[in-house]
């Protein structure tokens, strides 16, 4: 295929247009890494956009850019390069992951900001016992509901995008686990059990095994039923299901019995968590970012995540783990020396 496609340019061409062109792969080669064949779509001043020699065009496949390390030199021919020889290409992991949604960065950096501020208040009136009527009041309430919500919808339609997800899942969890150890010795009053990051990491180890499953309902209907699911459930902690104060039907006081039906939803009567996030509502909210981002993938909507411009934001995105486990210790050690010590 090569050969013919060389031939047919050496009749319209300059040979020592040719020449370069026969240069391209062994100049390749050189680079010591390893390669894979792809046959040339077309080559344009944007790159070079290209297909497995074995496979079919995908589409929705970013353009793959020649390896940095020779791509100012490869730059350099391709203006001399006709529309369809076939030359060697490599396609890199870092390659594929060069554009990142940092639009979701953002808005992880913008909830993970709010956090530190609610959480803040809750420290100056829990802990250091100032009086704040309006943090007992429904905005105070919508607030912390917004800064959940978007947590956990957020980590749902991100699961997707990254690799390893089982250990995500798990590192999300155990540090959910030190928490709740940590609350546990220090402060036994204020205990964090079944906290975010409990359920957080729960939701990505169910949902990461049972992929293969959840990939063959529609993402269009698993977005809905999921998102429906999260509002008939949301008053499980309290015994019924419904919508808002509207009671549905009323659970069996059998189920609320134990620690583990706690950390399913069915709350057992005396248990006290500051921060008690269930499996049940939750993980549909969880399923429904999921199902977002399978139907934002399938619109190809996805593209347009990527044009973020608020560094800063980004930055506290990227980092959102390590900010939620240092953030309290911070805040409580700024307050103590403002209240005791200055």
């Amino acid at each position: 295929m090569m050969i013919r496609a060389i031939k047919k340019i050496a009749v319209r061409t300059r040979p020592w247009t040719v020449l370069t062109i026969c240069f391209i792969p062994s100049f390749l080669l050189c680079t010591g890494r390893r390669l894979k064949w792809y046959d040339i779509m077309s080559v344009s001043e944007k790159g070079v956009l290209a297909r497995p020699a074995s496979g079919e065009l995908d589409h929705e496949r970013p353009l793959l850019m020649i390896d940095e390390i020779f791509y100012r030199n490869i730059n350099i021919l391709l203006p001399l390069i006709p529309d369809h020889p076939a030359i060697l290409m490599k396609e890199t992991e870092e390659t594929m992951n060069r554009n990142r949604y940092l639009i979701l960065d953002e808005i992880r950096g913008l909830a993970i900001l709010n956090m530190i501020a609610y959480h803040a208040c809750w420290d100056l009136v829990y802990m250091f016992g100032q009086n704040w009527a309006w943090y007992q009041s429904d905005a105070a309430y919508i607030w912390q509901q917004g800064i959940c919500w978007t947590f956990i919808f957020l980590s749902g339609f991100c699961l997707p995008l990254g690799k390893r997800k089982v250990r995500r899942g798990l590192t999300v969890f155990v540090c959910g686990l030190v928490i709740t150890a940590v609350t546990l010795l220090v402060m036994y009053d204020d205990r964090v059990i079944f906290g975010v990051l409990t359920l957080i990491g729960s939701a990505m180890l169910l949902t990461a095994f049972a992929e293969p499953l959840l990939k063959k309902c529609p993402p269009a209907v698993g977005f809905t039923v999921s998102f429906l699911l999260f509002l008939l459930t949301k008053r499980i902690n309290s015994g019924y299901l419904g919508f808002g104060t509207f009671k549905l039907l009323a659970l069996p006081k059998g189920l609320y019995r134990n620690l583990f039906t706690t950390y399913l939803g069915f709350q057992a009567s005396g248990f006290y968590s500051t921060d008690y996030f269930s499996l049940i509502p939750w993980l549909f909210l969880f399923l429904a970012g999921f199902y977002l981002y399978a139907l934002a993938q399938k619109k190809d909507c996805l593209r347009y995540l990527t044009n973020g411009k608020l560094k800063p934001l980004q930055i506290l995105g990227q980092h959102s783990l390590p900010i939620y486990m240092v953030h309290q210790v911070l805040l409580y050690a700024v307050f103590s020396v403002v209240f005791y010590v200055i």
